[in-house]
């Protein structure tokens, strides 16, 4: 599962493109941490969503 680090005030950690930095390990996002940041999964929102079966 990737992850990204999220600042303070909830906003993920991006790189000059404005774009999330992903990470590709739980470790490896835990290196980029500061005091006050957190690293949590990283969802895909703009990912298509698969309809529930009804």
């Amino acid at each position: 599962m990737p992850y990204i680090v999220i600042d303070i005030e909830g906003k993920p950690l991006c790189n000059d493109a404005g774009a999330p930095i992903v990470l590709d390990t739980q470790e490896e996002a835990v290196r980029w941490i500061k005091p006050g940041e957190q690293v949590v999964p990283y969802l895909d929102r703009r990912r298509e969503r698969t309809p529930q079966g009804r």
